[in-house]
């Protein structure tokens, strides 16, 4: 089987893809490394406090993302061409409104919200 132009250059662009995006990976870890051992390791390993400082917020928003983008692929397979731009558009309007209440619906201060603008831009 003899492969077309176009097949060799998205192989190509694949393999670079993939071994240009791990070695940020490595030289991110390594940094963290160099930093451990730079300091003693007073503060623990790295791994120890790597999602200190995180809320549920995110893991919140990141999930709601996660969920509308299965249930948008679940339903583009059975719908039809009009039917899916419609569905495509909605979930994107109840994808933004719900991931800023997550953000900004949790905050009861209401000087820190007022700080921030509006609920809904």
């Amino acid at each position: 089987m003899k492969l077309s132009n176009l097949q060799w250059m998205a192989i190509v662009l694949l393999v670079v893809g993939t071994t240009t995006s791990q070695f940020g990976a490595i030289f991110n870890i390594g940094r963290l490394f160099l930093d451990d051992f730079r300091g003693g390791f007073g503060n623990a390993p790295w791994w120890d406090h790597l999602f200190n400082g995180y809320t549920i917020t995110p893991w919140l928003v990141v999930l709601n993302i996660r969920f509308t983008g299965l249930l948008v692929s679940w339903l583009m397979t059975y719908a039809g061409n009009i039917v899916e731009v419609v569905l495509f558009m909605t979930c994107i309007f109840f994808l933004s409104l719900s991931s800023s209440f997550i953000i900004y619906g949790m905050n009861t201060d209401p000087i820190s919200t007022s700080l921030r603008g509006p609920m809904f831009l």
